[in-house]
């Protein structure tokens, strides 16, 4: 009367298809003849293909899509897996039907599309799980490096939050408030999501600051990450703050410092609860839309988003929480290598770039020739008429110009 509880539970389909991908496993046997192999990678990749297409159309599915072909073939069998892969549900209509029938039956999938949302669409997502499921060997999360040369992988970078979530347990702080003194660079955002994943709070403050602006930003900030050339600056902000100071490449350590290499060689307490850091659907939907729109079935893997901000304004967090979301990698530009960056991307095709007023302005002063590979600009700021001409003198093959201020950006 009883069985197993593996007889019970249900089989995950594309698991098992995945774990017969060994090479020349065939899953169908198709062709007029039937005499071709399809083999169960191809299929398991069409899958896959099929679910990331929908993640582009951004399609609100709780309902249902159809299938109606003619005979039964291979792709029935992908569109499905990848559809149900995507959250939706499928029906496979009779071919045989009138015209009229069918056209009914459609009309009631695109009637559900309008009136219905998954989960999915309306839900946060969590930004360190999507980087973790990005960490496989060799995908890059950020281009780095004095001439932009230097791969940062997802997986290093998840690494790296985990060392600093693991580091801020071993001080025992409560209530961590942290601050971030940093021109544009990974480890800021390494830093941000250890942080965060700490359960603490994170302020960018302004790279432009004087030493007595700082010292009332630091003003209940418990941990600082900062660049060594600016050690003593921040030193004396906060010396009477019993602040913790973290800091990038520096041979001379103050007695309340410890550099963030040695932080990220901290043996990683993998038992910690994490807290979630959570990106809006709505701040990946809008970037995902932006290239979308221009390039219809674009696969983020293969593109590359560049972040330019000025010292005084910092670069929108969001923005690269959604674009780590969606494995795309990201090009975080320092303005004092404003030159290494126009270079490289005289040889670089760059999908989108985000750009705000003061960096624009530094842009049409050292740009002596446009930066012809990039097609969509997001503006932090109002675009007027002024700024769109400026924009189009800087980039003027933009086909997609977006304003990405604060009221449009959901915040972390």
């Amino acid at each position: 009367m009883t069985t197993t509880s593996m007889h019970n539970a249900d089989i995950d389909v594309l698991f098992e298809i995945r774990s017969h991908s060994t090479v020349g496993r065939i899953a169908f046997v198709e062709g007029e003849e039937y005499n071709e192999a399809i083999t169960f990678d191809r299929l398991h990749q069409a899958a896959l293909a099929v679910s990331s297409y929908l993640s582009c159309l951004y399609l609100k599915l709780a309902g249902c899509s159809s299938i109606r072909i003619s005979a039964n073939r291979w792709e029935m069998i992908a569109f499905y897996l990848g559809v149900r892969l995507y959250g939706g549900s499928v029906r496979i209509l009779d071919y045989s039907a009138h015209e009229d029938k069918a056209f009914a039956q459609v009309h009631s999938i695109n009637h559900v599309y309008q009136m219905t949302t998954t989960s999915m669409h309306n839900a946060d997502i969590d930004v360190v799980s999507e980087i973790r499921s990005h960490s496989t060997v060799g995908r890059i999360a950020f281009v780095e490096g004095e001439e932009y040369n230097e791969a940062i992988t997802f997986d290093r970078l998840h690494q790296a939050a985990l060392a600093v979530s693991s580091y801020l347990s071993c001080l025992y702080i409560k209530d961590v408030q942290a601050s971030v003194f940093l021109a544009n660079r990974w480890e800021m955002i390494a830093f941000y999501l250890g942080v965060r994943l700490y359960g603490g709070s994170v302020r960018i403050l302004d790279y432009s600051a004087s030493e007595d602006q700082l010292a009332m930003a630091f003003e209940g900030s418990k941990i600082v990450l900062c660049e060594g050339a600016d050690i003593m600056k921040v030193f004396r902000g906060t010396l009477e703050k019993h602040v913790k100071l973290i800091t990038l490449e520096t041979a001379q350590q103050p007695y309340n410092a410890i550099s963030m290499d040695d932080v990220l060689k901290i043996r990683i307490n993998r038992s910690l609860p994490q807290r979630k850091v959570m990106v809006s659907q709505r701040s990946v939907s809008m970037l995902m839309n932006a290239v979308t729109e221009i390039h219809p079935g674009w696969n983020p893997i293969n593109g590359l988003y560049a972040a330019v901000a000025s010292l005084h304004r910092p670069v929108q967090i969001e923005l690269i929480a959604a674009c780590l979301t969606l494995g795309l990698p990201v090009l975080m530009i320092d303005i004092r290598k404003l030159g290494n960056f126009i270079h490289y991307s005289k040889n670089h095709a760059i999908d989108v770039v985000s750009v705000d007023e003061p960096s624009l302005q530094e842009l049409r002063e050292r740009c002596r020739v446009p930066l012809r590979y990039v097609e969509i600009v997001l503006f932090d700021g109002i675009i007027t008429e002024t700024v769109k001409t400026q924009l189009l003198e800087v980039f003027p093959r933009a086909r997609a110009i977006k304003e990405v201020t604060d009221d449009i950006v959901s915040k972390l």
